[in-house]
């Protein structure tokens, strides 16, 4: 009796040692899968020619793509953690008034703000950049705000165009 109990403690043993194999096997993979979806999305965000920047509640920088870190001047490594109004330093492009915080709250139903369109940006290196900018509010699987997604475009050479176009008008006149 006693050999069949040690032999009864063994397998269970066994089986609970497979069981935590199995499962830790499973995580690992859940794991691998989330970095290669997380690298994958990171490539596709990158690769977009509009800038984006993602904040959390607080308003602190959580992720610059490759086309933000260009027109700010802010690498993400130095952005993340800091306040989104000092990487996202803009200016109405009307009577140059500077925006003191790009931050509003969130939009009701959660649809993107309507593009701003006159505003400028100064990079960190002292660039400025004509802008169209937009904001979404980040909802998490439950519907709740997590964030601010900040999307804009440089329409610098655009609006460079524009002012030319209207200038030669006026001389016209």
């Amino acid at each position: 009796i006693k050999i069949l109990h040690s032999l009864m403690i063994f397998l269970v043993g066994l089986v609970l040692v497979w069981f935590t194999a199995f499962y830790l096997w499973e995580a690992l993979y859940v794991y691998k899968r989330l970095v290669e979806e997380k690298e994958s999305l990171s490539l596709v965000l990158d690769s977009l020619g509009d800038a984006l920047i993602c904040t959390d509640l607080a308003g602190h920088v959580t992720y610059l793509n490759k086309t933000a870190e260009s027109l700010t001047g802010w690498s993400l490594q130095k952005a993340k953690g800091q306040a989104v109004t000092a990487v996202y330093q803009t200016v109405n492009g009307v009577g140059l008034e500077k925006n003191t915080s790009p931050i509003q709250p969130p939009v009701p139903n959660g649809d993107t703000r309507p593009p701003k369109q006159n505003m400028t940006l100064t990079s960190s290196n002292g660039m400025q950049y004509k802008i169209r900018a937009s904001s979404v509010s980040i909802k998490n699987f439950f519907g709740q705000t997590q964030g601010t997604l900040f999307t804009f475009k440089d329409i610098s050479m655009g609006y460079q165009q524009r002012q030319q176009k209207k200038f030669e008008q006026a001389q016209v006149l």
